[in-house]
């Protein structure tokens, strides 16, 4: 997998945090322009209260944002020696965040997982659920315990017995975009799948101890067969990759594994449920996302349609 083409970072121009600039600085090709994007969102009914005053406000905070970000952007270009651009939308963030995506062609975005203000519970903000779901491109979200550090130790999820040339696909370029990340910051990187019997309980009163045992190794077998042809498709191989197989159920043993193994990146893919396209994540992720206490990236199917047009 190639270096990201066109990140595009997510951040307030007024109180700046550079992780986000840091990470797409090190994803992006040595060419690539960054795009630092600030959002004037709209305030509701509060602004409302203020009567013609509001519109005033909002132009100058506008133009104090405008300001901000492009006197950060034109830091940021000499410091890292090359093209940053500065855009300042208006509207609801993340809806603002889609649409800059799907103008300017962005392959990756970058934001912070949760911002400081946001009242929704648990370690992702509504910005993030809404381009975790409705995004065309990958979304890197960077947890608040893993805003000063770069990751050195990268999870890979995978559902490596994938049959359907969708999934498998969708696999490959999971396991390709997490091998880049761990070769460009130097990172370790574990691939995981979790194997488990549907219907265990049931099956084992149907058969024999050694006719279900034929069928665990198997399964078993299935996933890790799957995970060592993953890693033979890699174009970059990290100094150091693992594969490990887990049994038991990617929703409760992906999260306690991740947490506590303390990896500092998990990268999942994110597929949409069928007849609603773009508009929610699989299962799956739905479940996994909340529970993890680390940075995420969320790799989207190459026919993801997002919803925001």
């Amino acid at each position: 997998m190639p270096a990201y083409q066109k990140p595009l970072a997510l951040i307030d121009a007024l109180h700046p945090a550079l992780p986000e600039i840091d990470l797409a600085i090190a994803l992006a090709e040595p060419t690539a322009t960054i795009t630092l994007i600030d959002v004037l969102p709209d305030q509701g009914w509060t602004w409302k209260m203020l009567g013609g005053k509001a519109d005033e406000i909002r132009r100058q905070l506008k133009s104090q944002k405008e300001s901000a970000l492009s006197m950060l952007a034109g830091e940021q270009a000499v410091k890292r020696g090359r093209p940053v651009a500065p855009v300042v939308a208006e509207g609801k963030t993340g809806t603002a965040v889609i649409k800059e995506v799907l103008a300017g062609k962005h392959d990756l975005v970058i934001l912070q997982a949760k911002g400081p203000h946001s009242r929704r519970a648990g370690g992702i903000g509504d910005t993030a659920w809404e381009l975790l779901r409705k995004c065309p491109s990958s979304v890197l979200l960077v947890s608040q315990q893993e805003a000063n550090t770069s990751p050195k130790k990268i999870l890979v999820a995978l559902d490596a017995a994938a049959e359907d040339q969708k999934h498998i696909a969708l696999n490959q370029k999971i396991m390709a975009a997490a091998a880049h990340l761990a070769v460009k910051l130097g990172a370790s990187l574990t691939a995981m799948h979790c194997w488990a019997i549907y219907g265990e309980g049931l099956v084992k009163d149907y058969m024999s101890a050694a006719e279900f045992k034929d069928i665990e190794e198997a399964t078993r077998k299935l996933g890790e067969e799957g995970l060592q042809a993953l890693a033979a498709t890699l174009a970059e191989k990290p100094a150091e990759l693992h594969l490990n197989l887990v049994r038991g159920l990617p929703n409760t043993h992906i999260p306690a594994f991740a947490n506590t193994h303390n990896f500092d990146l998990v990268v999942m893919g994110t597929v949409a449920r069928q007849g609603i396209a773009g508009a929610l994540l699989g299962n799956t992720a739905e479940e996994v996302l909340p529970q993890l206490k680390t940075s995420i990236l969320a790799i989207k199917p190459d026919d993801f349609v997002s919803p925001v047009s």
